[in-house]
């Protein structure tokens, strides 16, 4: 059986992508009469208006302190191989006896593989 685009169901299709693609345009058009109303400035335009150095200073504190979190990422990728080692003297209050002190040993070792 052969189907053909403007059955039924091609007619409803049609005209619901007609009225998509009217609703697109009319949102356009309201955007961009909306925007048309303020040009957009020029770059001198935009200096000239940057009076405020407080608001210059906290963009570059900004600026330099996400190329340190980034330099820092950066330098924490990839696999890293750890090791540490400890040793201390326990006094257990629940033991008596000679059983109560006693001295403890930690050895640790492993990799560290970072996700993000």
């Amino acid at each position: 059986m052969e189907q053909r685009w403007w059955g039924i169901h091609g007619i409803w299709s049609a005209w619901g992508l007609i009225f998509c693609v009217l609703l697109g345009l009319l949102m356009t058009a309201s955007t961009a009469t909306a925007e048309g109303t303020h040009p957009p400035l020029a770059l001198a335009d935009l200096e000239r208006r940057l009076t405020d150095p407080d608001e210059v200073a906290m963009a570059v504190a900004d600026l330099e302190a996400g190329m340190a979190q980034l330099a820092r990422q950066r330098n924490e990728q990839g696999m890293k191989l750890f090791a540490g080692a400890g040793a201390g003297y326990t006094t257990d209050t629940s033991l008596s006896g000679s059983a109560k002190h006693y001295v403890t040993y930690d050895l640790r070792a492993g990799l560290r593989y970072p996700l993000l």
